[in-house]
């Protein structure tokens, strides 16, 4: 009867030490201007990603890029899954700032100047829409 109680005990040591295999959550991103690319290669033990942008969008990436449409704080939550079903979820508040863009758009005869702050699409599409706003803009330059 001892002998079989033994037995019983190494099989719960042997069913706990096999859990060791749960998966860690855990990113890094890198921002410039609105687009920010994020890394989830720090978590082990994971086979599928799920990531909440904090502005209502996500995705399933491994190492997603997303573009915020606007500046502010968001909370970005990865949740990742390892092949047994078993999960982990870590969140961290990133910022994103506005990019302000000084547009000069020539017409030939003379010049214009606007500044424009926000994302830095935003301020990309800002200044490409110079070139729709007359046809006799020559050019438009943006720094």
């Amino acid at each position: 009867m001892k002998y079989l109680h033994f037995i019983a005990i190494m099989a719960l040591v042997v069913t706990v030490s096999c859990s060791k295999n749960e998966p860690t959550s855990c990113f890094k991103q890198s921002i410039d201007g609105g687009v920010v690319t994020f890394s989830a290669s720090c978590s082990e033990n994971a086979n599928a990603w799920s990531w909440e942008f904090g502005d209502g969008t996500t995705s399933i990436a491994q190492n997603p890029t997303h573009e915020y449409g606007d500046a502010g704080s968001f909370a970005v939550t990865l949740k990742v899954t390892n092949d047994k079903g078993s999960t982990a979820t870590t969140t961290q508040n990133i910022t994103i700032e506005n990019v302000c863009k000084y547009c000069t758009c020539s017409s030939g005869q003379s010049n214009a100047t606007q500044q424009f702050c926000g994302t830095r699409q935003k301020a990309e599409d800002f200044c490409n829409s110079c070139n729709q706003q007359s046809n006799s803009v020559i050019s438009c330059n943006c720094n």
